[in-house]
């Protein structure tokens, strides 16, 4: 749960600052995210209903929209809304899923901004 937690700091901290993002910041926030999606996937990472970590994926969709938003990246907002929606409705694997592609996403953000 500890490595759980350092993911949504890092994620947290980073979508806070959406439209100062640097090349090393969507980087970072890729693997983060990338982490996270293991982390969910792994049996023994219970997030509780109402938790702090609970709150803390939903606020990092939030942020994820708002990234897509200062980008113009409709694609990108419809995967942070996908997992918005997903974690709203407990659904795990839709929530991985749409963070899957925001990851996705990320990458086409770098290679059109950062090349």
């Amino acid at each position: 749960m500890r490595k759980l937690l350092a993911v949504l700091l890092l994620c947290g901290s980073t979508v806070a600052s959406a439209e100062g993002l640097s090349c090393q910041d969507i980087d970072e926030m890729g693997e983060a995210l990338t982490g996270l999606g293991i982390a969910l996937e792994d049996e023994n990472a219970q997030i509780g209903e109402g938790s702090p970590e609970h709150q803390a994926l939903a606020d990092i969709s939030v942020g994820l929209a708002q990234i897509a938003d200062a980008y113009e990246d409709e694609e990108f907002g419809a995967s942070a809304v996908k997992m918005a929606e997903a974690w709203g409705n407990n659904d795990r694997d839709a929530f991985t899923d749409g963070l899957a592609e925001v990851v996705a996403q990320l990458a086409v953000v770098h290679t059109e901004h950062c090349q």
